[in-house]
């Protein structure tokens, strides 16, 4: 077969990829052109003998073809359908063999078959084709087209097997700008033959994911493959059909659901969907995304934002696109269980990710988890939570499994328990979608988002320590360079130096990956959803109020731990990293969350939980992040809070006494430390203060949370002080430079880190101490009665004697320190709040309480302290006569007391008190242990603890048995003793 030059022309004409334009006569010719005339214009050929028009060939180049077309007409359909065929047939043989540059014959086989489609779409679209009788001509070329391209894709211009067609096929499809409605037309022909269209289907597939796997967020088309995907999976057989042939073909695959055993690692590598899922630009998931943007630890923060705002939006148009192809696959009927079970196994593998240490190269990577995240959250966007099924995760069809965590008020086997008794009455076989996709996204969140946070807030404390290492080591280089120690103290630092740019790489990737604003704003859409979910199991029948029953809903026990945790953290993070996202959220649902949870701790078995709300609700302080002044005020509004939230702060204040936990001790310091600041912000709003006021005058609760305050108060400021003593002597032990320098260099070093150590310790005790101080005194401004009830008030006067003997007594100059203000140390401020304290609880009882200290007291500290008082200008004249006043009237009351003591020389066993050995005055019985105590120091131990402290059993003040015998033997041995003393 003779060729005519014009066939390079033509290969160079397709790569343009534009439809080629029609060539017409005026359409108002009403001559109608001959077929041939058509067939050439829409085949791009040269028949045999055919004189070529004047304009032809510098438009559209042809090959020339050897087909005969004598007496062709449109009646003669036979004869034209022979001609076409045989005319498509002569141009892509004759293409075979022939290269044109960069680019393969397969390519250029499709592209041409691509043109006539587009040619004969054209030209039908340029006549009226509804009234001429060549509309059958159009039709037959493009069946003629879908034909070969079968053909060419089952290798009929081929050897046996070879998949270039379908790479060739694949390609056109991501490079050309529209090439869908000539994909769609082709599956459409093909759809009915089963065997082809499998075999055609799944094969485009496989080609598409060995391009998705070698695809990096780094290139500029990279979402190229997920709109090739999307835009098959929207196909539907027909027009007017749901069935999506390219969905059956997909969930059909062999490899798109793995193993149910498979790794998490597993599934993101062998699936089908893995490397769509697996665009990221978290640090340890993408090396090109490192190498391309983020090579140069010196680039500017201009440049830093614009590439965060790239790589951000082409992770949301990523997923969009992934969403699509995901969305199309779940309404095709045939498909969706296997998508379903596909996310249910991505999350059951990836389980680790929720532990504290996770074995990474067993997980699938955080990029992978978050684009699964993000098509979950736009899947749930529009469930309603009433309609959601609660005992969902409960069911043994569940695909998602929560039977090992911890629950929120039940132990593992009530849960067990409750289950069996329950589950006969559940319809466990018919799950509602919309019901899996809620949960399903709930567990999505906790392997994804948090995980991630918690890496990420993991990087910045590297950084942080890494940063403090490079300083520590640049200081230091005067002592050690030209010592033998230079060499490999040098390697260290540039050791340092390397990890944390490192991990200042990571943080960057973190910044763009983690905190997206839009992938946070739909977690925070989400979690409010989640929150209206828990309301309507704890209130199904009305609007969420306060207090709550004793006795919490049975499903609301048996729920994970995590449901209530993960809110908290992510709102913690968000406050902290990303606070105008709660701008454009709202936060009514939020709040009330907070509010109703902090106020209901007997809810949970694990007091953390309240403790981690209760630092939501510390961040949200506009004195800790000013950009959540929305949030809280909507918090501090709520009438619900108004009534609650100060008394139940209170009675958490001191349940958080005691948790079980082997940190307990320091942890309650720390949630404290949160509670005072929270009180001082709610002290300043009047409802508040009127809350608290009465709370104050009412029960045993706020006893209880004033005898806290006095013990962290005395421990906090002994602990301050100690260490600021041990700061005074280390500073002038290195400021004498001659004894210091007697030191070896081992004990000068072992110095300096006790130094530090002591410098650490000293500021955090001390900004504890400040704020717990802080709160005593705007308490006792407020009310008085509480602090001074006989288990109170005498270690109370105690604690202010103690403290104001170290702040202005003999040994106060140990106290001085360099830079004091460096570690919040202020002892103006600090005898200022002490002698106010001594001001606010003046009244006989106290006084006495005062005089009767023996361990602080004596009228020359006193006297120091008004000298202070007077040199430093702390005071007003009036505050410093009341406390001259108030000092001379404990000095008269320690008079009389010294007057009228008495000894009582050797007394009697059954009169002493078991705990402290002095004489009993009010003996109860305690009925737990059938022991008697004095009721002054049981109930100081109540008040620290509701146990008998003979048994650790559960006692409370009003199950004491007053001793009324007793008490009368031992008032009858007293007055004995002393016949002065009246009862």
């Amino acid at each position: 077969m003779e060729v005519d030059s014009g066939i390079q022309t033509l290969e160079t004409s397709l790569d343009q990829d534009i439809l080629p334009k029609t060539l017409r006569s005026n359409t108002s010719d009403s001559t109608t052109p001959d077929v041939t005339t058509y067939l050439s214009r829409i085949l791009f050929v040269v028949f045999d003998r055919q004189v070529p028009m004047e304009d032809d060939s510098a438009i559209f180049p042809r090959t020339q073809v050897i087909v005969a077309t004598s007496n062709l007409h449109f009646e003669n359909k036979v004869d034209c359908c022979d001609v076409i065929g045989q005319a498509i047939m002569e141009v892509l043989w004759s293409m075979k063999g022939k290269k044109v540059e960069n680019t393969k014959t397969e390519e250029e086989q499709i592209k041409y078959l691509y043109s006539v489609y587009s040619q004969s779409v054209a030209e039908e679209k340029d006549w009226n084709t509804s009234i001429r009788p060549e509309q059958w001509l159009f039709n037959e070329i493009r069946t003629q087209v879908f034909s070969y391209m079968g053909l060419l894709l089952q290798n009929a211009f081929a050897d046996e097997g070879s998949m270039e067609y379908f790479a060739a096929f694949v390609k056109f499809m991501l490079n050309h700008k529209d090439p869908f409605p000539f994909v769609y037309d082709f599956i459409r022909s093909i759809v009915k033959d089963e065997e082809l269209i499998n075999t055609v289907s799944t094969s485009i597939l496989s080609e598409l994911r060995e391009v998705a796997k070698r695809t990096s967020l780094a290139d500029d088309a990279c979402a190229q493959p997920l709109r090739v995907l999307s835009e098959l999976c929207q196909m539907v057989s027909e027009k007017s059909s749901k069935s999506r042939p390219i969905c059956n073909a997909l969930a059909g695959m062999d490899t798109f659901l793995p193993s149910e055993r498979s790794s998490g690692n597993a599934i993101q590598s062998n699936s089908y969907l893995g490397p769509f899922l697996s665009l990221s630009v978290m640090p340890d998931d993408d090396a090109k995304v490192r190498q391309r943007y983020l090579s140069d630890p010196k680039v500017s923060s201009d440049s830093l934002q614009f590439l965060r705002e790239t790589l951000q939006y082409q992770l949301l148009h990523s997923r969009d696109e992934l969403f699509t192809s995901i969305y199309n696959m779940l309404l095709n009927v045939s498909s969706r269980e296997k998508v379903l079970q596909y996310f249910g196994q991505v999350l059951k593998a990836n389980e680790k990710w929720s532990h504290i240490q996770t074995d990474e190269k067993a997980t699938s990577t955080l990029g992978f988890m978050m684009n699964i995240l993000s098509v979950l959250q736009k899947l749930c966007i529009k469930v309603k939570v009433d309609k959601v099924d609660p005992l969902y995760i409960f069911y043994d069809t569940s695909k998602v499994d929560v039977s090992q965590e911890t629950r929120l008020k039940s132990t593992q086997e009530e849960a067990k328990q409750w289950k069996e008794n329950n589950q006969g009455s559940w319809n466990q076989n018919d799950p509602k979608f919309l019901t899996e996709i809620f949960f399903l996204t709930m567990q999505a969140h906790h392997l994804s988002i948090l995980p991630s946070v918690r890496l990420f807030l993991r990087k910045l404390r590297a950084i942080h320590e890494l940063q403090a290492l490079v300083q520590e080591l640049e200081a230091s280089k005067p002592k050690w360079m030209g010592t033998p120690q230079e060499t490999r103290t040098s390697l260290i630092l540039k050791k340092y130096k390397q990890q944390l740019n490192n991990f200042l790489c990571h943080r960057t990737c973190f910044n763009i990956g983690v905190i997206d604003d839009n992938l946070l704003s739909r977690c925070l859409e989400y979690y409010s959803a989640f929150v209206k979910y828990l309301f309507y199991i704890i209130f199904p029948q009305g609007e969420p109020c306060l207090p709550l029953p004793n006795i919490q809903p049975d499903i609301f026990s048996v729920l994970p731990e995590f449901y209530i945790q993960d809110i908290a953290d992510f709102l913690l993070f968000v406050i902290q990293y990303a606070p105008s996202i709660l701008d454009d959220q709202p936060t009514k649902d939020l709040s009330l969350f907070l509010i109703i949870f902090i106020c209901t701790p007997h809810y949970f078995n694990n007091p953390y939980l309240v403790a981690k709300l209760v630092e939501v609700l510390f961040v949200v302080s506009p004195t800790i992040q000013p950009r959540t002044q929305a949030l809280y005020e909507s918090i501090e509004s709520n009438p619900l809070a108004v009534q609650f939230l100060a008394p139940s702060l209170m009675k958490f204040y001191t349940d958080i006494e005691s948790t079980g936990s082997s940190n307990e001790f320091y942890d309650k310091f720390s949630i404290r430390y949160h509670i005072s600041i929270i009180f001082k912000g709610l002290w300043n709003n009047p409802q508040y203060q009127d809350s608290i006021a009465e709370e104050l005058r009412s029960g045993n609760e706020f006893v209880r949370f004033v005898n806290m305050l006095i013990n962290d108060t005395t421990f906090l400021l002994d602990e301050s002080l100690d260490s600021l003593k041990r700061i005074h002597e280390t500073q002038e032990l290195m400021r004498d430079e001659k004894e210091w320098n007697k030191l070896n260099q081992e004990m000068r070093a072992s110095k300096e880190r006790q130094l530090q150590q002591d410098e650490r310790q000293c500021k955090s005790y001390l900004t504890l101490t400040n704020e717990t101080l802080n709160m005593l005194h705007y308490l006792t401004k407020l009310v008085q009665k509480p602090f001074l009830r006989p288990e109170l008030a005498d270690r109370l006067a105690a604690m202010l004697n103690f403290n104001l003997l170290q702040l202005c007594g003999p040994k106060c100059n140990n106290l001085k320190v360099k830079q004091p203000e460096k570690y919040g140390f202020e002892p103006k401020k600090l005898v200022e709040q002490l002698t106010d304290l001594y001001l606010h609880l003046d009244c006989p009882e106290f006084v006495s309480c005062l005089a009767n200290d023996e361990r602080s007291y004596s009228k020359e500290l006193y006297e120091t302290a008004v000298l202070r008082m007077e040199k430093s200008g702390i005071k007003t004249l009036m505050d410093i006569e009341h406390f001259k006043d108030l000092a001379m009237r404990v000095e008269t009351c320690k008079v009389k007391l010294n007057k009228t003591e008495v000894d009582y020389g050797e007394i009697p066993d059954e009169f002493k008190d078991p705990l402290m050995d002095t004489l009993m005055r009010d003996p109860v019985l305690l009925p737990t242990s059938g022991t008697i105590m004095d009721r002054s120091i049981i109930l100081r131990h109540l008040l620290n603890s509701s146990t008998d402290p003979f048994n650790r059993q559960e006692l409370k003040e009003d199950m004491l048995k007053p001793e009324i015998g007793l008490k009368q033997r031992i008032d009858n041995w007293i007055k004995q003793k002393d016949p002065q003393i009246k009862f």
